[in-house]
């Protein structure tokens, strides 16, 4: 019982040494085990003698000629053996989930963003690959990647945080529109600041959301917009500055549609010349899953 309370309280030690130790026996020596393993002889004897002395328990008997394991060392191969075979069949588990299209996948993606380009490309993949089952989040909210265990969520401008893998997917422009008729009624603004006396309408999400930039031959001017109209989601807000409520500084994705049926129109076109990434944003993981790289790639045939 103390031994193996022993091995519970330097796991982390121990159990690369019983692999060590298994390796000997199975190969017949410390020599033909340091070969398989890629390890020197005297860096694979160590570790054994070390795996004894936390024992307290002879494993091997050694002579110059041969190595063979004592009664206990031999009731203890038999679990080191397990042990290894337990863990290799653990990674070759791994290593197919990790080269298989399949499993599931939670994914979140702005609303509008995910009407116009998420539809065609995670229908045709999930098609393609029956194995796939997906739970999609459309909205507009800030979603905690990696609490909320998100596979993928699509992103608009910068991202700061370092420990998430980010793959560009595409470039957006904010534009600043206007239906013709509040145009007509209150004028074409010629400078950006002229917005701080005209209605605007206001995303809720933008940080802070009272403030437009606005980029003109490299010249960033910021400037700060009123509305009576707040809200959290760019497909509203394009519909009502089609219905004249205001100016909105949206991604061209979202009024792109109303711009080409004429509901809406762009202003100040040479102040909005700045772009923005659209970005995969993924946990941070050394290794992307196959299910993960190949969404990646129907994501990006469809939006190239």
């Amino acid at each position: 019982m103390a031994n193996i309370l022993l091995l519970r309280r330097n796991s982390s030690d121990q159990l690369p040494r019983m692999m060590f130790f298994e390796a000997v026996v199975r190969h017949g020596g410390f020599t033909a085990a340091a070969q398989a393993l890629g390890a020197s002889k005297s860096h694979v004897s160590k570790q054994v003698q070390k795996l004894e002395a936390d024992l307290g328990v002879q494993l091997l008997n050694r002579t110059t000629r041969v190595v063979r394991p004592t009664e206990a060392g031999e009731l203890f191969y038999e679990r080191c053996r397990q042990i290894v075979q337990l863990a290799e069949q653990a990674g070759q588990e791994l290593s197919s989930v990790q080269q298989q299209v399949q499993g599931r996948l939670r994914i979140s993606v702005p609303l509008t963003f995910g009407r116009a380009f998420l539809h065609d490309a995670l229908t045709r993949y999930m098609a393609d690959f029956p194995g796939i089952e997906a739970v999609v989040d459309m909205s507009d909210r800030s979603v905690d990647l990696v609490r909320e265990q998100y596979d993928l969520v699509v992103r608009v401008g910068e991202i700061t945080q370092q420990d998430l893998v980010v793959r560009k997917l595409t470039e957006s422009r904010r534009l600043v529109v206007a239906a013709p008729a509040l145009l007509e009624q209150v004028g074409r603004p010629k400078q950006p600041a002229e917005l701080s006396n005209l209605p605007c309408l206001l995303y809720e999400h933008q940080v802070p959301r009272d403030r437009w930039v606005f980029d003109a031959e490299g010249r960033r001017e910021e400037v700060r917009v009123f509305g009576r109209l707040r809200c959290n989601n760019g497909d509203l807000l394009a519909s009502a500055a089609a219905r004249g409520l205001g100016f909105a500084w949206l991604p061209d994705f979202v009024v792109q549609p109303l711009l080409e049926s004429g509901a809406l129109v762009r202003v100040l076109e040479a102040n909005c010349k700045e772009s923005r990434a659209v970005h995969a944003v993924l946990p941070g993981r050394r290794h992307l899953p196959l299910k993960i790289k190949e969404l990646l790639r129907y994501l990006q045939e469809d939006l190239r």
